[in-house]
């Protein structure tokens, strides 16, 4: 048993003042600590009644624990400011022995930290936007810090927050469900952890991120209810955009014609770029590798061949300069053995990739060149040449034959002018005329012209074809066709060979505007294709990405701002590029999915500007595959036409399609415009007009000035027609 001197001595020694109660209340002890802390001679207190020494009116706060443990027995602790000591006190006051025991302990410098804490936590939650709520339950008063209230848009501490208060500001759309959750859980006092949009008192909408916990308080027998709430609104946009982003990106790869990937360079300790990560893949892509698990991989390690080709040094050379290329090469690696030609892009720290298989066009190419070898030998036996005038740069080039027929020597390089120079005097006009078709590339046209050279008199048969690339002539191609002895042999008959060539001038003229009015339609044909297919992906994603633009101006730096708008130059150069590559083919979503599905998905990325409302019916009729893209391609320019240049807020589609008949219907309630002679001239209203008359139907528009515009499409169900 350790004796009274002993235990006195070791309470002396502990930085704890202690006091010790008999039942009567009166002090029978103090330690050395007691009386410096309190400033008291023990000698004098002893025998005393706690009350004289500790007055109600200088320590209400410990008079009410000391009570506690005098009168109820109960252990109380709390932590007061003492008006004795001028100090902060921690008192606990414990029933034992029949009497009490009092033990004060000096936290002015513990309290002071605290304090210290306490400012750097409320600087913490203002500087993250973080609020701190704590209560009782099931008591719905909540102790709150200034920055919860200014999450809300409150006033700090200007009113008391309740579960139903914050319950209040809860968006109305989610409500409801928020709520149920969150009492649920209180219920069970579970930790939990969830987001939710409020509508503040400022009527500002915000994504908040609650997390609780719950303690237990043994002292008051009751359980606390502690949480924060952090303001998460920037950075759940700014995941909400990048998730948008990349849907939109991953869409314009899966519906592109063409195998496209986008790849992240993979760098060493020393910052070498060692291989590029595969970070997307087009759905064309995975077709042309029949890989589906390229995502996440090695481009290098997968295809080494790129190494071999010059593929990989182009793709440093893009991340380097930020410059564009594009090559065409073959590949005989990594079992492929094919012509390809891709273009590489840079977008910010990555690179766009787009891949075209064009060995059919490398074979032509070849077969071209074997082509011409027979041609030099059937223009010998035929008596003919044949010559390309190049309207852009007046280039002019022949074959062999030509000379020939000129009787001139491959040191003479023959010109126009040759025909005019070597023509009689009675085919001067007709040399004439053919110069001047030369210069305008108008029309083509046929001729029979007499030439005298050196060694000899001909007569000609010049006929020549206009080559134009959208609309615009590019080149005149001729042949010549020696027709000297056939004139000779048929003197006798001329009247009726002048006939017959009469009539075959008439046919050949029709065969050659069929050829020209097919070319004509397939250019349109490949020109739509340009036009909705991924030119009006890539054209979202700009529209997008100007966007960013406009909003960067406002909070970000210069450097920042330059960095985007070199995308958007960069984006552009592959809308351009995109355009050479995309062929006629049937649209990958159309073709995997149908119709419906191939809609909407153009429904949706058009939506960025314009809502859009859209009603079906009979798209289970079955159509042949024409007639879908037909109306694929339809509804796509139409509505791609509302976003370019209506200026509408509210769009309508409607495509109804029965045993007979296919509607289709846009409306908007955009500017509109006046109706006139000119007003269809678009490129895309014209594509639309030349579809409706290759199917045989109608195209009805209803502009109205200031009161938006309705079109209205009508063809005929040609499968069932045909008994489809």
């Amino acid at each position: 048993m350790i004796s009274t001197t002993r235990a006195d001595n070791i309470l002396s020694l502990i930085n704890v003042a202690c006091f010790q109660l008999d039942s009567e209340s009166n002090f029978i002890y103090g330690n050395r600590k007691a009386a410096q802390l309190f400033n008291l001679n023990i000698t004098q207190i002893i025998g005393k009644h706690v009350w004289k020494v500790f007055d109600i009116s200088l320590s209400p706060e410990a008079f009410n624990v000391i009570e506690n443990a005098i009168v109820y027995q109960k252990s109380s602790n709390i932590e007061y400011f003492c008006r004795v000591t001028n100090h902060w006190m921690s008192l606990n006051a414990v029933p034992a022995n029949g009497g009490t025991v009092l033990m004060f302990t000096d936290v002015q410098i513990t309290k002071g930290q605290l304090l210290e804490e306490q400012r750097r936590l409320k600087l913490a939650q203002e500087i993250g936007n973080i609020g701190y709520f704590e209560g009782i339950l099931p008591d719905g008063r909540l102790e709150a810090s200034d920055e919860l209230y200014r999450i809300f848009g409150i006033k700090p501490q200007s009113e008391v927050l309740t579960w139903q208060r914050i319950y209040e500001f809860i968006d109305a759309r989610e409500a409801a469900n928020t709520i149920s959750l969150i009492k649920n859980l209180t219920g069970q006092q579970k930790e939990f952890e969830l987001h939710f949009p409020i509508i503040t008192f400022d009527k500002e909408r915000k994504i908040l991120n609650m997390k609780v916990r719950f303690t237990a308080d043994s002292i008051r027998n009751v359980h606390r209810i502690h949480g924060v709430i952090h303001n998460i609104t920037d950075y759940f946009n700014a995941k909400e955009e990048l998730r948008e982003s990349k849907e939109l990106i991953q869409s314009v790869f899966d519906t592109s014609l063409v195998g496209m990937c986008l790849l992240k360079p993979v760098r060493d300790a020393d910052g070498e770029i060692t291989d590029f990560r595969i970070e997307l893949v087009s759905r064309e892509m995975e077709r042309e590798t029949s890989r589906n698990d390229l995502v996440g991989k090695l481009y290098a390690a997968e295809f080494p061949g790129i190494k071999n080709v010059g593929l990989f040094d182009t793709m440093l050379k893009v991340l380097a300069t930020g410059n564009p290329a594009q090559m065409e090469f073959w590949y005989p690696y990594d079992g492929f053995d094919k012509w390809y030609s891709s273009v590489f892009v840079k977008m910010e720290d990555a690179i766009v990739a787009t891949h075209l298989d064009v060995s059919p066009a490398k074979f032509a190419e070849q077969e071209q060149l074997k082509g011409l070898s027979l041609l030099q030998q059937s223009e010998e036996l035929a008596r003919t040449g044949s010559w390309e005038y190049d309207l852009v740069s007046g280039e002019f080039t022949c074959s062999d034959g030509m000379y020939k027929l000129f009787d001139l020597t491959k040191e003479t390089a023959i010109k126009p002018k040759h025909y005019l120079e070597y023509s009689t005097v009675n085919s001067k006009p007709t040399a004439q005329k053919i110069l001047q078709s030369l210069k305008t590339g108008d029309l083509g046209f046929e001729e029979i012209i007499e030439l005298k050279t050196s060694k000899s008199d001909r007569v000609l048969k010049v006929k020549t074809f206009i080559f134009k690339e959208n609309g615009i002539p590019q080149k005149v191609l001729g042949v010549n066709v020696d027709i000297t002895l056939q004139l000779a042999l048929s003197l006798k008959n001329e009247q009726l060979k002048l006939e017959r060539a009469e009539l075959e001038k008439k046919q050949q003229q029709e065969i050659f505007k069929t050829i020209l009015s097919t070319q004509q339609e397939e250019r349109k044909v490949i020109a739509e294709s340009l036009h909705n297919g991924l030119g009006q992906l890539l054209y979202g994603v700009k529209l997008r990405l100007e966007r960013n633009i406009y909003t960067l101006g406002e909070v970000s730096n210069d450097a920042q701002l330059d960095n985007m708008l070199e995308t958007e130059r960069l984006l552009a150069d592959a809308i351009r590029e995109s355009r050479r590559f995309s062929h006629q083919l049937m649209p990958t979503i159309l073709e995997d999915f149908g119709l419906e599905v191939a809609l909407n998905d153009v429904k949706s990325q058009l939506e960025v500007t314009v809502r859009i409302e859209a009603t079906y019916s009979g798209l289970a009729h079955h159509l042949d595959q024409y007639l879908q893209i037909s109306v694929f391609r339809i509804v796509q320019e139409l509505l791609l036409n509302v976003v370019k240049h209506a200026e509408a807020a509210c769009a309508k589609l409607k495509v109804c399609i029965t045993k007979n008949t296919i509607q289709i219907v846009v409306e908007d309630d955009g500017k509109g415009f006046e109706a006139g002679p000119n007003f269809a001239n678009g490129l895309g209203l014209r594509m639309i007009q030349s579809k409706a008359n290759l199917l045989n139907g109608k195209l009805q528009i209803s502009p109205r000035s200031g009161k938006g515009t309705r079109i209205e499409i009508n063809l005929p169900n040609l499968e069932s027609a045909n008994g489809g």
